[in-house]
């Protein structure tokens, strides 16, 4: 496998590409991925709020499984984007685009 702590052009780690979409990359979790990693301030990517967590991108995507993973491996489901959002919120926006 490659670097856990790496960081894409996005500010992401392969943890929060995998909580996105690509769960088999969950496995990173096992080889010392930081679950409590955040995006940082320089990336280009306006998809994802300043400060998310791979629990909040899981959640914005309605990953389930992975958002329940994540919490086993024990994420903070207090963590708080700059705005003050959590993961519940991200999971509320996600809800409210299915209705």
């Amino acid at each position: 496998g490659g670097d856990v702590h790496q960081r894409f052009k996005d500010g992401q780690t392969p943890l929060m590409e995998a909580a996105g979409g690509e769960s088999r990359g969950l496995c990173s979790l096992d080889n010392g991925a930081d679950i409590h990693a955040t995006t940082g301030e320089d990336q280009n990517d306006d998809e994802f709020l300043l400060g998310s967590t791979a629990l909040h991108i899981a959640a914005s995507r309605g990953h389930l499984e992975a958002m329940k993973l994540l919490l086993q491996q024990g994420a903070d489901v207090d963590a708080q984007t700059w705005d003050q959002s959590t993961a519940l919120h991200e999971a509320v926006r996600e809800a409210e685009k299915l209705e």
